[in-house]
């Protein structure tokens, strides 16, 4: 099983993606633990591949990373399975709950 999470601004260029918008930079760098934040993960596992928003939970942010947990697993691979840890950038952020 393979994953890359994909830059929010990358998959918000995609036509069918154009409506979101995205947080702020100021929302995005300043998140505490416990919020909720929505990424895109590029999954491939097997014959099963895909784009796939998931919630994360915050748990930390240390050397321009934060640190997250999966709220909900994956519905294409489950080797994405809830509380799973994640590490992301501000710059992959779609959403804040």
């Amino acid at each position: 099983m393979l994953y890359q999470i994909i830059p929010s601004f990358t998959f918000c260029q995609e036509e069918e993606n154009a409506y979101y918008t995205l947080p702020s930079l100021h929302d995005r760098e300043n998140l505490t633990s416990g919020q909720l934040v929505n990424i895109v993960l590029k999954i491939e596992d097997g014959f099963k591949s895909g784009y796939e928003k998931l919630w994360v939970k915050i748990a930390g942010f240390e050397d321009n990373y934060y640190e997250g947990k999966l709220v909900d697993g994956s519905s294409i691979s489950t080797n994405l399975p809830a509380n799973m840890t994640l590490h992301f950038q501000t710059t992959d952020i779609l959403m804040i709950w």
